[in-house]
């Protein structure tokens, strides 16, 4: 369950609906940054900021420009809340999104791993879009431990479509959940055997709902869950 030592340090927003949070548990000695996705998120995926462009931090890499655009002001505006890493120096940190928040999670969690190296805990995103290219996957897992959990069919999950023109590919250890949330499996990002073995007239007929928030929720706190119990 919730660990009731958890503090909220400040919430964080920018012009494109996007929002987050950070907080520090001094119990585990442990800063929490959420992010937290738009509404509108599917059409934002679909439209002409699928197209993808250079990301500074690696050779080769690239990633949705939309991504990109939207964690730049994110970063900005939590620049105080990022201080947190400052005030609790000795602290390993945290970062989970969930939709377009996933995108920004591990966009952004690069970036904080650039400014405290080393102090990146765990990655846990939730109904995660693609958001780079094959170097940029090969990056982030380099330097982060990545978990992204998917449920069933998902259809955020499986856009932008793989090597799409531009070569999107996904990052992390995928652990994907049944419709009813009671079992997974744990794969590697393009897994035949998870995701992308499902028809793509299922994915297209429940996807949707398939991403919504309430079904990574609904099993947050179920004791024999461990992969959606393991934030706060």
């Amino acid at each position: 369950g919730i660990n009731a030592s958890f503090m909220k340090v400040k919430s964080f927003t920018n012009t494109r609906d996007a929002q987050g949070y950070t907080g520090y548990d001094p119990v585990r000695n442990e800063i929490v940054v959420a992010f937290r996705g738009t509404n509108t998120f599917k059409t934002s995926v679909d439209d002409a900021r699928i197209i993808m462009v250079p990301y500074s931090l690696c050779r080769g890499c690239t990633v949705h420009l939309g991504f990109k655009a939207s964690t730049i002001p994110m970063l900005e505006s939590s620049e105080s809340e990022f201080e947190a890493g400052d005030q609790h120096p000795t602290s390993r940190i945290k970062v989970t999104g969930h939709s377009l928040g996933a995108a920004l999670a591990l966009l952004g969690a690069l970036d904080l791993e650039y400014l405290f190296p080393g102090r990146i805990a765990t990655v846990y995103n939730f109904g995660q879009p693609r958001v780079g290219n094959i170097n940029f996957a090969m990056y982030a897992d380099s330097r982060l431990q990545i978990y992204r959990v998917v449920h069933d069919s998902d259809i955020v999950a499986t856009i932008p479509p793989p090597f799409f023109m531009l070569g999107y590919i996904h990052a992390g250890t995928q652990i994907w959940y049944t419709s009813d949330m009671s079992s997974y499996r744990e794969c590697v990002p393009e897994d035949n055997r998870c995701m992308v073995s499902l028809p793509a007239a299922l994915k297209d007929k429940k996807g949707m709902g398939d991403h919504s928030l309430e079904y990574y929720l609904e099993y947050r706190f179920s004791e024999d869950n461990r992969w959606l119990n393991i934030i706060i």
